[in-house]
């Protein structure tokens, strides 16, 4: 934000003629251009997260062969692009650069996070600030657990307070790459809550098992045994994708392990809904056709492995979403025949599949967020282990009361689709409420561009004044001082020099003279041309405003010589400074409906003009009532009376 203000002070202040508002209007479009391409991120602490992914850059390495020393390289940096993802997603299985341009201007570090466990190597490169070599810390499930930096199943780097460049290389096959910035401390309670959350599921799960297993025992019903093998493979499936396999397996290759998984799920889960169902009663085709996917599953289980690894991803996941409109069929056409458990199956396979669909718009787009810390898959998982479980428990029950149960059937199903109409309304009021959050956050940094804006042009308690009334009142200040600055010979330089040096020469000056004003707590007034005008002792009044402001014009004229000893030695055309300052009663205030500025006026100001103009180049030169007010500090060299125009003679003096 600073950075585009800047820019926008300075197209103004070219803006004086047409062809500097020409030069003017290009410089600024150039400066915007190089802030879109070379975006960085500030983290200033105050945050708890940030989603970073549409803010760095993406450079493709289709050969795997590029090294840190290439990519850093100038020759590289135009190949990068911006990434524009939310959540970092590429359909191939290259490698990838991502370059993170951050600026870390609070106190502590910040924690880098790769919300995606299952990437098998991820190199994350920094450079040592006073060696300039670069270091590089791999993560990775191929990293052991217990080497991490961070015991955890994401990939996580600590960035210390500074400005800095760091790449990542990871290679893509498909997987979603969420790129976040984190507060450490918030992060310590995110990764408690994860695991106890991860703790919990996994004593759900547990539980199921054993139970399945319990009335498989007691009751000899081969189902139970044939669900708690799927429960516990759904589990492991969990593990993979959450992570946390690693925790108890550190060599586990999450990549394989979770399509591995899933690919034993479809044959399972196929022969237990036909066997669940009892689909043979239901339909004799329907059962043959469900077998012979099951064999189809079976042989995939050998077949996969010739598969690359993003063909292997495309393939489980189109078979995954097949699994599951084979048991929706199966589910509804059980319900058909009058078997209600059908219509529950059926809806507990509708319910995983609309999670797992939310699970991939998360990935991808960084919304919905999860719930509890939990994927939508494990939690489609949780659903599912506990609906089917419930109803394996109570099928012989329900077999039993028939008549019962159909009485109750109509109950059953507008529970379930009321329960799903609040599901859906409290999704919606998720997304109205941080679409409201978002909007409210939009105002509040266009308020503060307005402000900051505001500011530039006037002092603070104006501005707030006119921000509050519309308008602001003229004050009368009855002690201040007035400075006028102006280059000698200016013109004879500027018929020599082009349109852009001469601009770029003001610009280099009047920033320097900016620097030591403010560093004096004056107010800077305005500039014409090559005039430069400013004032101690307003708004807010001052009994030192007149040694504040000599002590300024000092500085100034201190500047001006060592400049004009640089462009001597360089063998270049300069000029020289003449100041003149008068002290006094003034008015400031604001004038005109557009384009309004902050001024002053008043006998004091034209005197002031009048110094500068019987100066000398170098040369401080006072009047008199500021003479009074500063000659026990300085050294002041009388020059007697001098004529000045429609002011007579007066009292002028040169500070030492």
């Amino acid at each position: 934000m600073k950075i585009i203000v800047q820019l926008l002070r300075q197209w103004a202040e070219l803006a004086t003629s047409k062809t500097s508002r020409v030069v003017g209007i290009l410089c600024f479009c150039w400066g915007m251009t190089v802030l879109g391409q070379n975006p960085v991120i500030n983290w200033d602490g105050k945050q708890k997260v940030v989603d970073i992914a549409e803010q760095v850059l993406i450079l493709k390495d289709t050969s795997g062969r590029l090294k840190i020393e290439d990519v850093a390289s100038p020759q590289f940096a135009d190949r990068f692009t911006l990434s524009k993802q939310k959540v970092l997603s590429f359909n191939d299985e290259d490698y990838y650069w991502v370059k993170v341009q951050v600026r870390n201007v609070a106190s502590t570090q910040v924690l880098l996070e790769i919300a995606q466990p299952i990437l098998s190597k991820v190199d994350f490169y920094y450079q040592e600030p006073t060696t300039q070599k670069w270091h590089v810390v791999q993560e990775g499930f191929m990293t052991p657990i217990q080497q991490k930096a961070y015991k955890h199943q994401y990939q996580l780097f600590l960035l210390p307070p500074a400005a800095q460049t760091y790449y990542l290389r990871f290679q893509s096959l498909g997987l979603a790459v969420p790129l976040r910035l984190w507060n450490e401390n918030v992060y310590e309670e995110k990764i408690g809550t994860q695991r106890i959350v991860f703790g919990i599921f996994t004593g759900i799960m547990g539980f199921v098992v054993i139970l399945n297993l319990f009335f498989f025992f007691s009751l000899q019903k081969l189902a139970y045994a044939h669900y708690a093998v799927l429960v516990f493979i759904y589990y492991l499936t969990a593990s993979n994708v959450e992570g946390f396999l690693l925790y108890v397996h550190p060599k586990a290759d999450l990549f394989y392990g979770m399509f591995i998984t899933s690919i034993f799920n479809m044959p399972i889960g196929v022969s237990f809904a036909l066997l669940f169902l009892d689909i043979k009663k239901v339909s004799t085709r329907l059962y043959k056709v469900g077998w012979g996917f099951f064999i189809y599953y079976l042989t995939f289980i050998f077949w996969h492995r010739f598969l690359s690894p993003l063909t292997l991803a495309y393939v489980t996941n189109f078979h995954g979403l097949m699994v599951v409109l084979i048991m929706a069929t199966f589910g509804i056409q059980a319900g058909r025949k009058g078997n209600r458990i059908g219509y529950y199956f059926f809806v507990s396979y509708l319910l995983f599949f609309l999670l797992a669909a939310l699970d991939t718009k998360s990935k991808l787009t960084g919304t919905p967020t999860y719930i509890f810390d939990l994927s939508y898959v494990s939690l489609g998982f949780l659903t599912e282990a506990i609906t089917l479980s419930y109803l394996l428990t109570k099928r012989f029950e329900w077999e039993g009361q028939a008549v019962a149960e159909e009485r109750l059937k109509s109950q059953e199903l507008l529970l379930a689709q009321t329960r799903e109409n609040e599901r859906i309304v409290r999704e919606q009021n998720v997304i109205l409420e941080q679409k409201v959050a978002e909007r409210t956050r939009e105002l509040v940094v266009e308020k503060q561009k307005s402000d900051d804006l505001l500011l530039n042009i006037l002092p603070s308690d104006i501005a707030d004044e006119l921000k509050a009334t519309g308008r602001a009142k003229a004050r009368k200040y009855e002690s201040t001082s007035v400075l006028f600055a102006d280059f000698k010979d200016f013109t004879v330089f500027s018929q020599n020099q082009s349109a852009e040096k001469v601009v770029a020469e003001i610009d280099h000056c009047f920033r320097a003279f900016d620097r030591i004003v403010k560093n004096y707590g004056l107010e800077k007034i305005k500039t014409i041309g090559d005039a430069y005008m400013c004032a101690g002792g307003l708004p807010t009044p001052s009994d030192h405003h007149a040694q504040n402001i000599v002590q300024a014009a000092l500085e100034i004229c201190a500047f001006m010589k060592q400049l004009k000893a640089e462009k001597i030695k360089e063998g270049e055309l300069y000029f020289e400074v003449r100041v003149g300052i008068c002290s006094g009663p003034v008015v400031a205030g604001i004038v005109g409906i557009n384009k309004f500025a902050y001024d002053i006026w008043g006998d004091t100001v034209n005197t002031a003009a009048r110094m500068e103009q019987h100066s000398e180049p170098g040369k401080v030169n006072v009047s008199g009532s500021t003479y009074e007010l500063i000659k026990e500090t300085y050294n002041c060299i009388p020059r007697g009376k001098i004529a000045a125009k429609n002011k007579g003679e007066i009292e002028m003096y040169f500070v030492e």
